[in-house]
């Protein structure tokens, strides 16, 4: 089997493939991570996970926009603010978890907001926003964590697919490559630099 884990997910997987290998000794063959940082490192500062375990309504507002312009998105956006609320800066030390498989971990380019999006924001909430997140500004990730996920696998891989953050799974390109390594996993033949060299076009970084 195969883990794919998206955005808060990500929190989610390590404790779960732990428990996973402690419990019943299975491991994946290969692991997918898809636009979120690592769990060692923050996802809020302290002044944005308070802010998001006390208002639903202010922290959506801040992190996603104006709802009203979403409605359709409602139920999205609340399984997301909980996701964050529950496990949004939960973090576990490096050597909690070693994936002995390989681990691509891949950052969406258009990550959240584009820096000219964030420029047009109004001056207020640009500020608060930049106080919500570890990162900067624009995205709660700093794209340049993601290199981070080395110290969770000896085979770490770290590619970019210029998509937006919510639309990652769906990305042709990602699927493509998420059927292509699981195949070779299945057949004992993985090879993953050469598996994604086929997609890139700046190895490792670009998709």
């Amino acid at each position: 089997f195969v883990f794919v884990a998206h955005s808060i997910g990500c929190r989610i997987l390590t404790p779960l493939a732990e428990r996973a290998k402690r419990e019943f000794g299975v491991e994946p063959l290969a692991v997918f991570c898809l636009d979120f940082g690592p769990p060692h490192l923050n996802v809020f500062s302290e002044y944005g996970i308070e802010k998001a375990r006390s208002s639903e309504e202010e922290c959506s507002k801040v992190l996603f926009g104006d709802l009203t312009l979403m409605p359709g998105l409602k139920k999205t956006l609340h399984a997301m603010w909980n996701g964050f609320r529950i496990a949004g800066n939960s973090t576990y030390p490096v050597g909690f978890h070693c994936f002995s498989c390989p681990l691509v971990a891949i950052v969406a380019k258009k990550n959240y907001l584009s820096s000219t999006d964030f420029a047009a924001l109004p001056a207020d909430l640009r500020e608060e926003k930049q106080r919500y997140h570890q990162g900067p500004g624009i995205s709660i990730w700093d794209p340049a964590n993601f290199e981070e996920w080395k110290h969770w696998s000896s085979d770490a891989t770290i590619v970019e697919i210029d998509c937006e953050h919510a639309a990652m799974q769906r990305n042709e390109a990602f699927n493509k490559l998420l059927w292509e390594v699981s195949r070779a996993s299945c057949d004992n033949d993985l090879s993953l630099e050469s598996i994604i060299k086929n997609f890139a076009v700046d190895f490792p970084r670009t998709i």
